[in-house]
């Protein structure tokens, strides 16, 4: 039996055929998180879901919602925007999966966030657009983070406590959070990724700045390998596993 149906605004992260004409679909809703449906007959759709429920694609969907934990039931697709460059671009299709494998690696069914939802849009749209690739990838990085509650701390170290506005030097310590500084850092430590001031400093406008506003903030030269280096450390941290599309990333 079916629930009642429903609307909603979603972004495609995954979909593979099922049998000869259907289709499985894994969606990020704006109000019911990730969760999975079936279009049925979509391989052989001229209406509903023809070049709708591609990877990365921005959709309206009306679907059935089942009792308990089963696929919902798609009934039709409207498109807002296919993001068509991350499909032929293979760079920005390298970095869109990462962002993809994070986000299916990360979230469980049915944890509704809208922050999550316009994140995933905003970076979509940036890659899209052709803003700068890595530096979009690193910047939606360290706002997910903070959304799934491991905000890195950058305000000071967290042994001593001296601020990172101080003379000293800092680096972060993947294993705990936050920064630490040379005085209290013990160099054998794997997990310690050096930060320069302004690494620092952009990293903290990062988490604060709206969402819209958040594409000003140039990553390039050292800034930009301190945080990739920072982030996939964490990440891979975070997550116990070293993610297979940062791999091929990492490789071009």
């Amino acid at each position: 039996m079916t629930a009642p149906g429903r609307e909603s605004e979603v972004v495609v992260l995954g979909c593979r055929d099922h049998g000869e004409s259907d289709k499985i679909v894994t969606f990020y809703s704006r109000d019911a998180g990730r969760f999975t449906g079936i279009a049925k007959g979509a391989n052989r759709s001229k209406r509903r879901f023809v070049n709708k429920l591609e990877l990365f694609s921005f959709l309206n969907i009306s679907y059935l919602e089942p009792k308990g934990r089963g696929l919902a039931f798609i009934q039709e697709a409207e498109l807002h925007n296919s993001f068509l460059l991350l499909r032929q671009d293979y760079h920005l299709y390298t970095i869109a999966s990462v962002i993809q494998e994070i986000l299916l690696v990360s979230l469980d069914e049915r944890e509704e966030d809208q922050n999550i939802f316009f994140l995933i849009l905003w970076a979509f749209h940036s890659l899209d657009s052709r803003k700068p690739p890595a530096a979009i990838l690193q910047l939606f990085l360290i706002r997910y983070f903070d959304l799934l509650g491991y905000r890195p701390n950058l305000l000071a170290c967290l042994n001593c406590g001296i601020t990172e506005n101080s003379a000293q030097r800092f680096s972060f310590d993947s294993s705990t959070g936050g920064l630490v500084c040379n005085k209290c850092k013990h160099p054998e430590t794997a997990s310690l990724t050096p930060l320069s001031p302004g690494t620092i400093k952009l990293l903290g406008s990062a988490l604060t700045l709206p969402l819209e506003k958040l594409h000003r903030l140039k990553l390039s030269g050292k800034i930009l390998d301190e945080t990739s280096t920072m982030l996939h450390r964490y990440g891979r941290l975070l997550f116990q596993r070293d993610l297979q599309a940062w791999r091929v990333y990492n490789s071009l």
